[in-house]
């Protein structure tokens, strides 16, 4: 493996990365809105109440906006590690997966998007599952397949995300510092006596 295929999947491996983190905060902020639900309820009667819904309230809305700021992260990696697949021959069609999902998150903001969002993850979901095809990695092929179901049911996406960053993890690993296996048979031909 040349350099630019082992930098490839290095930011395939931080953009699944980036992914996982964006959706841990997004979770924490739906749990802040959801905590802060009961408080806003009652704050008519209490102004420790009011105070301590729109903390909450803000709260969820400095995790949403670090959310987007890496998921923005994970599609500019992604789509940097399926350019430099496609650089090198290797062409699994995930940069107009990342160009849909910038655009339906771009879009999502202002209330429209959703369905370009969900499309643009089935086709990064499909885009990892043949890296993993190519590559014969069960782990980083099965993530792509729970991505591309994820658009629809999201938590699956993050389960897909974990078991393509362990997966691109394995794989790196088992390269050494140009690309080629740390150990094993070598590669070229045997010498015959």
């Amino acid at each position: 493996m040349s350099s630019t295929e082992v930098k490839a999947l290095q930011d395939l491996r931080s953009g699944s990365l980036f992914a996982i983190i964006a959706t841990v905060l997004l979770s924490i902020a739906i749990v802040f809105v959801f905590v802060s639900l009961p408080i806003i309820s009652s704050s008519l009667t209490s102004p420790y109440s009011l105070s301590a819904s729109i903390g909450s309230l803000a709260g969820a809305i400095i995790l949403e906006i670090i959310a987007l700021v890496f998921t923005i992260l994970s599609i500019l990696r992604l789509r940097s590690g399926f350019r430099g697949l496609e650089a090198i021959g290797k062409d699994v069609g995930g940069v107009t997966g990342t160009t849909l999902w910038i655009i339906g998150v771009i879009l999502s903001i202002i209330g429209i998007g959703g369905i370009i969002v969900i499309v643009g993850l089935i086709l990064i979901g499909l885009a990892i599952r043949r890296v993993g095809q190519i590559y014969n990695v069960g782990n980083i092929r099965n993530g792509g397949i729970l991505i591309a179901i994820g658009s629809i049911i999201p938590f699956v996406a993050f389960i897909g995300f974990i078991l393509t960053y362990m997966g691109l993890g394995k794989l790196l690993n088992t390269m050494g510092p140009g690309g080629q296996p740390t150990s094993g048979p070598s590669q070229g031909p045997t010498p015959t006596q």
